[in-house]
């Protein structure tokens, strides 16, 4: 509140003690004024001051951040460094070793040769290796069919047998039963002697 407006209301204020009535003072009505704005400033400015402090840390944290990125900016483009002067040096061995190449052939073919000799040589044992697996894959088939045919010839020569009782069963019936016809046809045709 203003204290001119407060003045402007309250020209006399009653004491609530002694029940009189008191003329303020512009000067009084400012201290009053002022006095009831106190607290709420305080608390303000104490706000403030929270506020400042929270922007002054975060500050303080933003830049240890910048100072620790500066140090891995400047640790990486060290690296860098490094490697690309490792990689000159590599690039100027390679280019060192491909001149002296060119000068002696011969070694160059050497090497070469070698290191072809080298990789025929582990070709050639897996060649060898694939050969055994092969050749045990096969004699592994090969006892599989031997196998298989003695228990076919076996499953055969059972059902032979099954047949053959079958059909000789079949045979006797059907001789017996024509033989039962034959008596029959031979006891029709002779009549009984009376």
């Amino acid at each position: 509140m203003c204290w001119e407006a407060i003045a402007s209301f309250l020209a006399r204020i009653r004491c609530f003690a002694c029940r009189t009535e008191k003329t303020l003072s512009t000067n009084s009505l400012q201290v009053i004024c002022l006095a009831e704005q106190m607290p709420r400033k305080e608390k303000q400015i104490s706000e403030l001051q929270k506020n400042n402090n929270e922007l002054v840390d975060l500050i303080q944290r933003v830049n240890k951040k910048i100072t620790s990125a500066q140090d891995t900016v400047a640790e990486i483009k060290a690296q860098l460094l490094s490697m690309n002067e490792v990689a000159i040096h590599l690039a100027q061995e390679n280019n060192n070793t491909e001149i002296q190449d060119k000068k002696n052939p011969e070694e160059f073919g050497k090497d070469d040769i070698e290191s072809l000799k080298s990789v025929i040589g582990i070709k050639n044992k897996l060649l060898r290796k694939q050969e055994n697996q092969l050749l045990q894959y096969r004699d592994m088939v090969k006892d599989n069919l031997i196998v298989d045919n003695k228990a076919l010839e076996q499953e055969n020569q059972v059902l032979r047998m099954q047949s053959k009782r079958k059909t000789s069963g079949n045979l006797f019936w059907t001789i017996k039963n024509l033989n039962t016809l034959i008596d029959e046809v031979n006891g029709v045709s002779d009549p009984p002697s009376i």
